[in-house]
């Protein structure tokens, strides 16, 4: 019968385990760091402590990664290949025909750009957050149906693309991207834009585009609004929102004094916010394909103004500050109701083409017929 002394305690197994568990997690550590000194002494360690099943299931986990990254099946991974992946800063494993990423893609923390573009990914890996290194992210013309809220532990990311998916929504934690720049979630299924949107103070581009969708034959459903939050983006310099089935833009647009291109054609819209006249810097005006019945009387605030595209809306008349457009280069009004154009078009020194084509036109003043170097298309 064995001696009290020679029978291991319960204390003694948890000790033992809860070593085995640190040395594990050393092993991890050193191969995590990338460093190829590193990782040849992990696995000389653990060599010398016959090779720990846990770590050994952690090595297995990055041989997929590998695989996936080098299209190379390497049966040993060694301390050179280990080197290799752990300093691998982009990824493109676009057109692949893949239907799910490696869970271990959260080991490569060296990433700097991931392309998986054009496969049938329904999700990416909750633990895509643990990419920090991450500036580029593109996974457009997939399957996805939601990002997941890891995303905003991204905080080096400058461009999320995701256009042509099937996203419903985006994650809250979007707002904590603080260097994002980009964003493109065009031709998706969004029913809204987070609150949060608003947070991105470092936003310069914005897509949210096509986000048009149909259930059933005469059931439809798109985008019906943008947040008020839209005009804390004070950095955006394009907006491009048309194609959805918004009825109004937000007053808070005007805040955005930054934006050079507002593309909001092919929507519901009846009037453009007052605001407008606010942003001071704006070059393209896109509002085309709309329910347009009037343009705001301050539009001649938008002394930066080259291209107004206002055609296909029911206008009955231009505004008479039209004529403070001073930079005004192209401007299409074309199928609307228009019945006169304003004299003061012919002053505007910049107007190299006025597209007026398919309205009731009843007077064209005759300085617009005879001014040198436009080009006027207007029905005979």
């Amino acid at each position: 019968m064995a001696s009290e002394q020679d029978t291991p305690s319960k204390q003694d197994s948890f000790s033992g385990s809860a070593a085995h568990s640190e040395q594990v997690a050393k092993l991890i550590q050193l191969v995590r760091s990338g460093e190829e000194d590193n990782i040849q002494y992990a696995l000389l360690l653990a060599e010398e402590l016959s090779n720990p099943a846990p770590f050994q299931q952690y090595l297995d986990g990055l041989r997929p990664l590998y695989q996936l990254a080098f299209r190379n099946s390497m049966l040993l991974l060694s301390d050179f290949v280990l080197t290799e992946l752990f300093q691998f800063t982009h990824l493109n494993i676009s057109n692949r025909n893949l239907a799910a990423l490696p869970e271990s893609l959260g080991e490569l923390r060296s990433l700097k750009e991931l392309y998986c573009n054009i496969n049938h990914l329904r999700a990416l890996p909750e633990n895509i957050g643990q990419l920090h290194n991450l500036q580029y992210l593109s996974c457009n013309r997939n399957e996805l149906q939601a990002l997941p809220e890891s995303l905003g532990a991204l905080q080096n990311l400058q461009a999320l693309k995701c256009e042509g998916n099937q996203l419903r929504a985006l994650p809250e934690s979007l707002g904590q991207l603080q260097k994002l720049r980009l964003l493109d979630c065009s031709s998706n299924q969004l029913r809204a834009l987070p609150e949060s949107l608003g947070q991105l103070r470092s936003l310069e581009k914005l897509d949210c585009s096509s986000n048009f969708f149909r259930l059933q034959a005469l059931h439809v459903q798109a985008l019906p609004e943008l947040p008020e939050s839209i005009g804390q983006l004070h950095q955006l310099r394009l907006l491009i929102c048309h194609n959805n089935w918004l009825q109004a833009l937000p007053e808070s647009l005007g805040a955005l004094q930054n934006l050079q291109e507002l593309s909001c054609a092919w929507n519901l819209l009846q009037a453009l916010p007052k605001s407008i006249g606010q942003l001071q810097n704006l070059q393209v005006l896109k509002c085309g394909h709309n329910h347009l019945k009037a343009l705001p009387e301050n539009l001649g605030a938008l002394q930066n103004l080259k291209q107004l595209i206002c055609h296909a809306n029911r206008l009955q008349a231009l505004p008479e500050s039209i004529g403070a457009l001073q930079n005004l280069q192209v401007l299409k009004c074309a199928n609307n109701q228009l019945q006169a154009l304003p004299e003061s078009l012919a002053e505007l020194p910049h107007l190299t083409r006025l597209d007026a084509r398919n309205n009731p036109l009843t007077h064209i003043p005759p300085a617009l017929r005879h001014k040198p170097g436009l080009e006027l298309l207007v029905d005979a």
